[in-house]
């Protein structure tokens, strides 16, 4: 899929299971590895940063809907460190008066 996303085809999309973006990125990291190509860690990091633009998190909430709960953009990759922006995060709380859960996105 890496592999693909960096060889000219404009517009991807791939599922990844994570806990964070953050953690999607090293999720990725230890899959790009687990292949067997001869990388550096450097090397798949910035595979990574040029192949993907935005990471959308989604996150089953208390009430058992999905919920986008964060986005974020890959900025840079600076030494081998995939750098993150946070774009939007999802601020969940209990609303008594409305017996759910509620919230608003963040920057």
């Amino acid at each position: 899929m890496l592999q693909a996303m960096n060889t000219g085809h404009s517009g991807s999309l791939g599922t990844l299971h994570a806990n964070s973006t953050r953690d999607a990125v090293s999720r990725l990291e230890m899959l790009v590895g687990l292949t067997g190509f001869q990388l550096s860690e450097g090397q798949i990091a910035r595979q990574i940063a040029s192949a993907v633009q935005i990471i959308v998190q989604l996150a089953r909430a208390e009430d058992g809907r999905r919920k986008v709960v964060q986005i974020s953009e890959v900025a840079d990759c600076v030494n081998g460190i995939i750098d993150l922006t946070d774009i939007f995060s999802y601020d969940e709380h209990w609303d008594d008066s409305a017996k759910r859960f509620n919230g608003h996105f963040k920057r």
